[in-house]
């Protein structure tokens, strides 16, 4: 029943779901970025340039979705969750959002900074709605890595994500 359903979930699948049919084409020169990701994996570290393990033991799934009319939509959920959204605890549903990302907007993408611009709509998390989040890109073929700066528990980290274009 839609009621029984998160907001946010429902919302990011109506996205992901309007945003897929006209981004499996190959992305026109304006959008190098433009189409489907699926999520590989992160590598956070801290300033001294160490790494940091901070994901959740079973690590997460999710897409990236670039249309090439300039919207973007980013979910990424941890994996192994077994919880029912009737029954699940409120530390269940904590963690989940601690550990996951879900926000969509429109994106810009600077070729000559090597940088990608996310102005966020609307997120799971309020305080990045209306925020612009800058990240460095680089495509590889058919990986893109996003780069930034975030915080775990109080300390400066970058954060560096690899995707792999679906296709």
């Amino acid at each position: 029943m839609l009621d029984a359903m998160p907001r946010a979930a429902v919302l990011a699948a109506v996205i992901v779901g309007l945003s897929v049919g006209g981004a499996l084409a190959q992305p026109p020169a304006s959008s190098p970025i433009a189409g489907v990701w699926r999520f590989q994996g992160e590598v956070d570290t801290r300033a001294d340039g160490s790494a940091v393990q901070i994901s959740p033991a079973d690590g997460w799934d999710g897409y990236a979705v670039y249309t090439s009319d300039g919207f973007v939509s980013i979910n990424i959920m941890p994996k192994g969750r077994k919880w029912k959204l009737k029954t699940a605890t409120l530390k269940e549903l904590k963690k989940t959002l601690q550990d996951g990302s879900a926000y969509f907007g429109r994106y810009s993408v600077d070729p000559v900074a090597g940088t990608v611009t996310h102005l966020v709509r609307t997120s799971v998390e309020p305080e990045f709605e209306n925020k612009n989040l800058v990240r460095r890109y680089a495509i590889d073929g058919d990986t893109l890595t996003l780069s930034g700066r975030t915080t775990s528990n109080g300390e400066a980290m970058t954060f560096t994500i690899r995707w792999t274009r679906e296709r």
